[in-house]
């Protein structure tokens, strides 16, 4: 179903002051509800990360324990870091970041 449809499908549905109290209505609500649901991740607390990982443009690897000293040494602030690893982007540089949670290295493939 495209977006139009199911608006004007909720609409028609909901018409009624006491769809509510009818159980196949209510029901049907719920299923558009789950389909329509909102697919974006939750946001990433990345104060429980264990360390951040970057490559360079020419493979060297770094490694540090957290956002905040990964911002000290690479000279960038907390969103630009955090924004490339959640857009599995890479700076301009060339650099490349990554998440390493519970001891694993969460790739820019994985899903963060």
């Amino acid at each position: 179903m495209k977006n139009k449809e199911i608006l004007y499908k909720l609409l028609y549905l909901t018409a009624d002051e006491e769809w509510m109290s009818q159980p196949e209505i209510v029901e049907s609500v719920q299923k558009i509800g789950k389909e329509i649901a909102c697919k974006e991740r939750s946001r990433r607390n990345f104060s429980n990360t264990k360390g951040v990982k970057v490559i360079d443009y020419a493979d060297n690897v770094r490694l540090y324990s957290s956002v905040t000293e990964c911002m000290k040494y690479e000279k960038l602030c907390r969103s630009s870091i955090t924004g490339h690893i959640k857009r599995k982007s890479q700076a301009k540089d060339g650099r490349r970041f990554f998440v390493i949670e519970d001891g694993n290295l969460l790739s820019q493939h994985d899903d963060v």
